[in-house]
């Protein structure tokens, strides 16, 4: 198959005995470790916490709540014309079934975008992946919220399929894909469902993965790609955590100069919520003295997460310290890209809007760590341009726009962080 590498492969699938195939697909193989496409650079789109929607309004979702979407059409119905001040009667699910089903004009277009951000977020990237502008495409975790209905992972796949079927598809696990009472995740939570990591078996991972030790890595051009569960014991010591180190350890900078680290909670995240063990707080605080050494040491450029529902930007930072912050440039466009400067320790990012409900739970002031949180649906779209330049763009699924952009530089990819920073 290495022949094929950064090419593109042509497909059906069906019933040929009797018709039933599907329309003509095509495939983006990715290129071969170490080498970048012939046109272009070396790209991967990431996004986290996707959850599933339709083209109507027969199974859309919201993660599962849908006695919210209702309190959301009560609060339109209170805004409409027809829907008098004085008028103080309560309105039911029959009439709410009434008005927000056939919803008109352009409060059918409010509803619809509130309703179906991850049909917009795939629909954006299949597009990405069709034009052959992708060559991998990194889920993040949590993925269909199908919390044990099988029927949702029919619609799910399906809603999926013309972007994981066209790119190398590569997924982390979630809470909402793993976590339960009595299996072989860390947090004892029923966040699943009862899924259990059904997921792992539906959208197989690269090796060593399996469905009760789903971490792995995976080299995509110049990109060496390391998907840890933050839902499974990685504490020091543990089988993940020897794996994590010795597949950090190994990485050829000649072939993949980038590392880009991929987990599902997030280890620098600006959020007021916690007290709780798997609370955005005491994840955080667990991870950074397992984790960050790791980074450290064996140089981790970029590292992403989600779980928490919206868009952050960090520093480069180490312990909970700024090492470097970014640096704005302003374009003759109009628009400003963020510099990180061989940076001297890892930048974090923050990508959980894929499509469910945003997690506005912020503080203000932001830690100093933390140069921009928002809140929109979308997914980063990252590019290696070469082995001293990393791309990252933010881009909104709706309209396309780039709502933030970092370039990251590195002077030697063979050279380890400042060691005369370290802390550890």
């Amino acid at each position: 198959m290495k022949s094929l590498a950064s090419s593109t492969l042509y497909y059906r699938f069906g019933d040929d005995s009797d018709g039933n195939m599907s329309e003509e697909r095509r495939f983006q193989v990715p290129p071969l470790p170490g080498s970048i496409p012939p046109t272009r650079p070396t790209t991967a789109v990431l996004f986290s916490d996707l959850g599933r929607g339709g083209t109507d309004m027969s199974y859309t979702w919201n993660e599962g709540r849908a006695r919210r979407l209702w309190k959301s059409c009560e609060q339109l119905l209170k805004e409409l014309p027809m829907q008098k001040n004085e008028n103080k009667r309560k309105i039911g699910w029959k009439e709410r079934s009434r008005i927000c089903g056939p919803l008109g004009g352009r409060w059918r277009g409010w509803f619809a975008g509130q309703l179906r951000p991850s049909v917009h977020t795939v629909t954006a990237i299949a597009a990405e992946v069709a034009v052959g502008n992708v060559d991998v495409v990194f889920h993040n975790g949590d993925a269909s919220y199908a919390n044990g209905y099988i029927s949702v992972w029919d619609f799910y796949l399906n809603m999926i399929s013309p972007m994981a079927g066209s790119a190398l598809y590569l997924t982390t696990v979630g809470n909402h894909d793993s976590d339960w009472i009595d299996n072989s995740s860390y947090y004892v939570t029923t966040s699943c469902g009862g899924e259990c990591s059904v997921s792992a078996l539906l959208i197989p991972m690269p090796k060593p993965a399996t469905r009760r030790k789903p971490w792995w890595s995976y080299d995509v051009g110049l990109l060496h790609f390391v998907g840890m569960s933050t839902e499974h014991n990685f504490t020091v010591g543990s089988e993940q955590y020897r794996w994590i180190e010795s597949d950090l350890r190994s990485v050829n900078r000649s072939v993949t100069p980038w590392v880009i680290f991929g987990a599902h909670r997030a280890m620098y995240i600006n959020s007021k919520y916690g007290g709780r063990v798997d609370s955005d707080i005491d994840a955080m605080e667990l991870m950074l003295p397992i984790l960050e050494p790791l980074m450290f040491k064996y140089k981790v450029n970029l590292a992403v997460y989600g779980h928490n529902h919206s868009v952050q930007r960090q520093s480069a930072v180490l312990k909970k310290k700024v090492v470097q912050r970014s640096t704005a440039v302003n374009n003759s466009d109009g628009t400003v890209t963020y510099m990180q400067i061989n940076p001297q320790a890892t930048v974090h990012m923050v990508i959980g809007t894929g499509g469910a409900t945003f997690t506005k739970n912020a503080v203000s002031p932001p830690p100093s760590w933390n140069e921009k949180t928002f809140y929109k649906y979308g997914y980063a779209k990252l590019s290696a341009v070469n082995s001293t330049v990393l791309d990252w763009k933010w881009v909104h699924s709706l309209s396309g726009a780039v709502l933030d952009h970092l370039v990251l530089t590195q002077e030697n990819p063979f050279l380890h962080f400042d060691l005369t920073i370290d802390p550890f």
